[in-house]
Formats: structure tokens, sequence, C-alpha cells
């Protein structure tokens, strides 16, 4: 039986009406530097990718995000100085 908050989550994101193609893009400009910021405001240093279900589209949003490529190492992708990106 799931969880309560994992049956809310499923209702929630069933129910949700859903903003037109074009505003759901993750590679707008805005939103990049969106999270970009949040990136900074956490102190995060670093972002390790992998291995995951879907990595190659995880590796393609967050080089999108940082903008810039990651080094892949040991099976995993990994971006560091995030925090001293312009």
């Amino acid at each position: 039986m799931p969880s309560c908050r994992r049956a809310r989550a499923t209702f929630i994101h069933r129910r949700a009406p859903r903003a037109p193609r074009a505003l759901q893009s993750p590679w707008e400009p805005t939103r990049r530097g969106s999270l970009r910021r949040e990136l900074k405001a956490w102190h995060v240093r670093t972002v390790i990718v992998g291995p995951m279900a879907n990595q190659a589209r995880m590796v393609a949003f967050i080089t999108q995000v940082l903008a810039r490529d990651p080094v892949q190492s040991g099976g995993v992708y990994v971006w560091e100085g995030v925090d001293q990106a312009g």
C-alpha cells in the first residue's frame, strides 16, 4: 500500500493542469539562471550524476543548467567548482 504522501503526490501529478509545451522546457534561460541561483544558495560545490535510469537526459539537463560539460569518471559524470561558476 503506498504511503499517504506518495498517494497525494501521485494524485496532484495526475490532476495538475499542464502548462503549454513551450513553458515546460527546463532549458529556458530564465529557468537555468534560477536553478543556478538555487545551487549557489545551497552552497553546492559538486554535482554528480549516475549511474541511474535516464542518465543521458539528466546529464544533458545539468550540462545545460551549468553551461559546461562534465568530467566522466568511474561510471559517473561530475561537475566540480559549481560554486565558482559565474
